[in-house]
């Protein structure tokens, strides 16, 4: 297969987290506005590249006071 190059839609990707605090707290969140390139080849891995970027102002955890802290 040939180099493959994508390039990521924002308003149609997110990046999603899940952080376990303490032990005993999940903590699920997401960022949005997901933008970048991709560039891929199955067979030869090493010439794929990602270069992707997200704003960490578009961060939602569910918790407004929790996602202010973390703007």
């Amino acid at each position: 297969m040939a180099l493959q190059a994508m390039t990521i839609e924002g308003a149609k990707s997110k990046v999603s987290f899940n952080v376990k605090k303490l032990g005993l707290l999940n903590i699920k969140g997401s960022l949005s506005d997901l933008k970048g390139d991709i560039s891929f080849d199955e067979n030869a891995l090493e010439d794929s590249n990602f270069i992707v970027s997200v704003s960490p102002v578009t961060i939602n955890t569910r918790n407004t006071k929790r996602d202010e802290h973390l703007k």
